[in-house]
């Protein structure tokens, strides 16, 4: 199993916040990454403000700037997700997989299913 890091840490870059409660702070962002996926899907990113993200989040947009900095910041959470999803769907697949054909063939296969997973699970 692979070792699951911090939020927003896995791809190098710190996201800033204002709370210095770690769980409450990675519980919040789970909230916005969830409700901007939501409101991504249906309006694309440039489309989006915070003002909808918070409401789909239940949160007001005072209280988003406590977790993040900017509409930039949850994309980056957003697509951080994305990533970790992925990897732990090519973890999950290849694990105890001892040839290399089928653990290449296992690894091309989760993309499209750890996007599936992500989007249903979103909306």
């Amino acid at each position: 199993m692979v070792p699951r890091v911090d939020w927003a840490l896995s791809m190098g870059r710190i996201v800033a916040a204002n709370i210095k409660d770690r769980e409450l702070v990675r519980d919040r962002r789970r909230q916005l990454v969830e409700a901007a996926l939501v409101v991504f899907l249906r309006k694309g990113y440039h489309d989006t403000t915070v003002r909808e993200i918070g409401r789909e989040a239940g949160l007001t947009q005072g209280t988003i700037y406590n977790y993040v900095r900017s509409k930039g910041d949850i994309l980056y959470l957003v697509c951080d997700e994305v990533v970790r999803a992925y990897q732990d769907a090519v973890a999950r697949a290849v694990e105890g997989v001892t040839d290399p054909a089928r653990a290449c063939r296992a690894r091309s296969a989760r993309w499209p299913r750890s996007c599936t997973t992500i989007r249903t699970r979103s909306c």
